[in-house]
């Protein structure tokens, strides 16, 4: 009869539960590692893509500024001078009609005076300003022409600018005022000015015109300067 109890009695079981639950969490582990070397290496290669894109672009836009740099160069200013008057020009056929800025000079032109030059000049506040050179028989024309345009509902803001005698140059001393501010001295002078200057004046003139008439705020104003 063998006696079992001198036999040892080894229970390995826990044992091998705890290696394969550690050989378990070993594994879970290192498949997390892996697919986030993984997520990782994708993202570095997608941010590498994107700087060699940009980079390709900025190699495009040096380029392309070199060439423009190079035709700026090479531009004749006089061409672009004479580019940009016809654009303005253009632009200024769109904004008013020429027939009807000569229509409201014809109304207010005194039969002794007459216009050699009409310069319109359109701002970037959409105000037309015209500078104007003519002649008249004497220089109470002259006044009249300035009167008649201060009276007219087309223009405003009506200042003198040279007067040329064929024998001397005549410039008022006072200030170049409005008009109307200097209404009351030129209406007290013009019967003295008319008898003294018998000869032919030269004169420039500058004022804003109005091709559908003045606001109600401007001819209450009587065209004095803002």
């Amino acid at each position: 009869m063998i006696n079992l109890s001198l036999r040892p009695v080894r229970n390995e079981n826990l044992y091998r539960l705890i290696f394969a639950c550690s050989l378990g969490a070993v594994t879970l582990v290192t498949a997390g590692n892996l697919v986030r070397i993984a997520r990782y290496g994708w993202d570095i290669h997608v941010v590498k893509g994107d700087l060699e894109a940009k980079h390709a672009v900025l190699a495009d836009l040096d380029a392309r500024e070199a060439v423009l740099g190079g035709e700026l160069r090479e531009l004749d200013s006089s061409k672009l001078k004479k580019r940009s008057e016809f654009a303005n020009m253009a632009i200024l056929n769109r904004v008013f009609s020429w027939t009807g800025l000569f229509n409201e000079l014809e109304k207010v032109m005194p039969i002794d005076a007459r216009l050699g030059a009409v310069r319109p000049n359109v701002t970037a506040e959409g105000r037309i300003d015209l500078q104007l050179e003519g002649t008249a028989k004497n220089y109470g024309a002259f006044v009249d022409l300035e009167e008649a345009l201060m009276r007219s509902e087309s223009f405003s803001r009506v200042y003198p600018g040279t007067e040329r005698l064929k024998t001397a140059t005549y410039r008022t001393r006072a200030p170049n005022l409005p008009l109307r501010q200097r209404g009351a001295q030129a209406g007290a002078k013009t019967a003295a000015a008319r008898a003294k200057s018998a000869g032919e004046v030269a004169f420039s003139l500058s004022c804003e015109y109005f091709p559908g008439g003045r606001n109600p705020e401007d001819s209450q104003s009587g065209g004095a300067q803002p």
